[in-house]
Formats: C-alpha cells, structure tokens, sequence
C-alpha cells in the first residue's frame, strides 16, 4: 500500500479495507512506521516506538473490533501498558513501568488498535503547550516553528501530519481541544464519567479530565466514543447512559439549534482578531446550516472561577507525586520537576483542606450557573483558544519567571506561594481562557477544524452541549464537516512531503 492510498482513509475506512481483504493490518503497519519515520524527525510527536511489537500484533489474530488492523497511538499520559515505560512527560518517570493496563488502553486493544507507540506531552500534562524538557518540543505541522498546543500535542501533531488517523488524547482543561484547534484537526471533550479512569484510578483531576481521541473524521471520534463509553463497575462517576450508539447518531435528523455565541473568555485573556474572525465564521456558517444564532454572555464571576480551578489543580498535582514516590520507591527529586510542576506541587502543599472544599464548592456553583444558561439554549460557541498557535517558546514560563518559580519553592513561604498562585491567571489562561469552564461543568465540548488565518495556521471553533448529549454535538459536528470538507486540508509532512 502507498502512502497516498493510506493518508486518503480515516480509521473507519482503513478498518473497511482489512475487513474486505484489500489489505492486511501489516501493510497498514508498516506505511504508518515508515511514515512516522519520515516525518517524526521533523515533529517530535512520537517519543516512545513500539514498532517491532505493533508488527509482531499485526501478523497475529486482531480482536473482531471496529478498527481491527487500524494504526493508533497512545498519549504518554494516563495510559498504562504492562511493561511498558510511561514517562507522563517528566524526567522523575522516565523509568516508571507499571503492570496494569488502563481500561481506555484496553479498550482500544479491544477495538482492533494496532498501537505502534507514545506520543508527547507536557509534564503532567499541566500546560497548553507540549514542549517538556524530557522530550522537547513538539512542532506544529502546519508550520515547524509553532506550538501544537497541549497537553495531547503530540497526538494532535500526529493526525495532522498523517502519521495515523486517530490517537489517544485527555482532556483536563482543553488538552484534547486545544491542540485539535492549533492542529487543524476535530477533537471531542465527553461528557465527565463517560470514558473510564481505571483499574485503580477513581477520578481524574477531582473528575476534571477525561479521556477519547483525537482524530481527522467526525465519525471516527463518535466510533471511539462508543468504545471507551460502556459503563465501568465501580466508578465513581459516570455520564447519563444513551440509547443508540454515538456512531449510529450520525446518521439522525438534527433539529433546528439555537446557539448561543460567547465572545467574552472565561478567564482574564485579550481575543486576537484572528480568533474573532474565526468565531464569526463559525456563527455565519451555523446560520446559513439553519440554526438560530444569537450573541450572549455567561454571568460568572472569572476571578472565582479560574482560582478554583488552579487550585484543584494544585492539590491534584501534589496528591501524584506522593503516588508517584510509592510506585517510585523514593521521593522525586524537586530539581528533576519543572519550575511549574514544582510550584503547583507546592501550592497543593500549602492550600489547606479548606481552600479546596471551597473550590469544590466554586465549581459546583458554577456548574448550576452554566445549567442555567444552558436552559435557553442547546449548544454555546466560543472560540478554542483566544490566540492563533504562538510561535515555540511562547507558552512556556520565561528564564526569569522560572527562577523566580524556583525561589518561591525554595524559600516555601505559604504566603509567597498564595501570592504566586494569586497572579497566575493573569497569565496562565491567555492562551486558552475557555476550555477549562466546560471541565469544570463536566459537560460535552469539541474543537471543530472551520477557519485557517492568513498564515496558513488552523484556529478552531469550539461549541459545547448539554451534560451527556455528545450526540447531538457530534450530530452538530458531522454537519459541519459536510457543509465545510475539512479532510483533504492538510499541511503538507501529511502528504508525504517533509
């Protein structure tokens, strides 16, 4: 098989042809690899191979999945394999092996996926940006010298460079939608409790992230989405139950929608015109599909808001460095963790039990507050991010603010580290300022490929639903990527050319 027949697939279709014997899972395995080979020098999505097993797998009995044969990557965050490393982005894991396997990786093996590797992340997953000092920088296809976003950047680059058509991706304050957004490519946030955080997680940031995919094709994402959703015994939290299968949705009528467009971001951050733009072609062409369109806004307090959530974040952080010292066998070595991950361990040190009930309690008042709104309406359009992909470098702290990172863990003072904490959303969300809300709520949200900006670079347009109705989100989606083929728009490393 050619490259140029592999790349003009999604993994549905791909599966089609193993199903039909037009081609075998080792063929697809092996122009993925070769792909990946090529392009991956350039990209740094991949930072983890498992080639030689993907092939060894290939030439075996594949489970009577719905992507059996189907090549697939693996975020190398929160998805355990026994045996094999998971570094979670940071150099305290670059040896840590556990011998579960997660339940979405199960899943997913269970589906048919063939994975033939890791892609990159942030530390922990903590920033938009995927430029660890593990792995290095990731590079966005569409221009080598532009951030992917993060934390599933190294996914998102993937698909977009075509190295597979559909990868692992989590999302805990827009890690699967913020690098589809920077990408170019769709990537869908479930409903909280929908996809499963086992076997010996409960919930993950406080029941802020979840797991599916990011892919090229609407129909791919709703395949996953049927994959990862069947309920799991003992979990803490999980999404109402749906009546007919995500993928089957598609094809059903969608009704007449009324959208609420939301310009202002959620957190203190400036909207490029770029990112405006972006918007109002979005709202236009939900117009012209027939939908009632509207601009609004959600009255909360963004101060409130973005402070619970750092500091949720905060203690999660904190919590998995004392899970990661058992697994470990030794205490992580402070100098071995990145300024950022170092100070957000520290503030979930320093906040108190009290300080995160009360953050608890900011995020379920929110909750209420955006069910509110969401009574007038079915879906909320906002922009993905309120910048195009900034240039690498960007997103992650400066030298001077990464010492003085450093100095304010050294000294330990809880009030210097309050004050840190304090000034944090002054900057920390003006990249992406609207994500993070829907994390909070729980509910559905996707980035969908609409709008390029006059650099060639890919700004998404973001629309979240009703708690547990991805359905008619992903209704919604199918009808967009009709309405605008966002497929054969690829940067050029996915048509074979470096």
């Amino acid at each position: 098989m050619k490259f140029s027949e592999y790349a003009a697939h999604d993994g549905l279709g791909l599966a089609e042809l193993v199903k039909k014997k037009a081609v075998t899972p080792r063929e697809l395995v092996d122009v993925a690899i070769s792909h990946i080979e090529k392009v991956n020098p350039a990209v740094n999505a991949v930072v983890q191979r498992s080639f030689e097993r993907a092939r060894k797998v290939a030439k075996g009995k594949l489970p009577a999945g719905p992507f059996a044969g189907v090549p697939f990557l693996l975020k190398d965050l929160g998805s355990f394999e026994p045996g094999v490393p998971s570094t979670l982005g940071s150099k305290i894991c670059k040896d840590l092996i556990l011998d579960e396997e997660g339940d979405c990786v199960k899943r997913f093996r269970e589906a048919g996926f063939i994975n033939l590797g890791r892609t990159n992340t942030p530390e922990f997953g903590l920033l938009p940006t995927t430029e660890p000092v593990l792995h290095g920088a990731t590079c966005n296809p569409w221009n080598l010298e532009h951030t992917v976003g993060g934390s599933s950047g190294g996914a998102a680059a993937a698909v977009a460079a075509g190295m597979v058509p559909i990868a692992h991706g989590g999302d805990g304050g827009g890690s699967i939608r913020i690098p589809s957004s920077c990408c170019g490519v769709f990537g869908l946030k479930p409903t909280e409790g929908r996809s499963p955080v086992g076997p010996s997680g409960g919930r993950l940031w406080h029941g802020l992230a979840v797991e599916n995919v990011i892919s090229r094709s609407v129909r791919d994402s709703a395949a996953a989405l049927d994959i990862v959703s069947v309920p799991q015994r003992g979990a803490p939290i999980y999404a109402p139950p749906i009546e007919t299968p995500f993928l089957q949705q598609l094809s059903m009528p969608l009704s007449k929608l009324k959208i609420a467009v939301v310009e202002e971001p959620f957190a203190k951050a400036k909207l490029h015109i770029d990112c405006k733009d972006g918007l109002a072609n979005a709202a236009t062409l939900c117009e012209q599909l027939g939908h009632n369109v509207e601009f609004a806004k959600i009255d909360l307090n963004i101060e409130d808001v973005s402070s619970a959530y750092l500091v949720i974040v905060a203690g999660e952080t904190a919590a998995l460095l004392e899970r990661l010292s058992h697994h470990l066998s030794k205490k992580p070595d402070p100098a071995d963790l990145e300024p950022l991950t170092r100070l957000c361990a520290k503030g979930g040190l320093v906040f108190t039990a009290a300080d995160y009930a009360k953050a608890v309690c900011t995020m379920d008042e929110t909750r209420r507050k955006v069910a509110a709104f969401f009574a007038d309406y079915d879906v909320v359009l906002t922009p993905t991010t309120a910048l195009p992909p900034p240039k690498l470098g960007v997103l992650i702290p400066s030298e001077i603010e990464q010492r003085l990172m450093q100095l304010v863990c050294r000294v330990g003072a809880s009030r210097l580290v309050r004050i840190a904490f304090d000034r944090m959303p002054e900057t920390g969300f003006s990249f992406a300022p609207y994500t993070f809300l829907f994390n909070l709520t729980g509910q559905p949200a996707m980035s969908v490929p609409l709008y390029w900006n006059k650099e060639g670079l890919p700004i998404g347009s973001h629309f979240a639903g009703q708690f547990g109705d991805e359905g008619l989100l992903l209704r919604l989606a199918k009808q967009l990527e009709e309405a605008r083929p966002w497929v054969e728009r690829r940067p050029n490393l996915a048509r074979g050319s470096v």
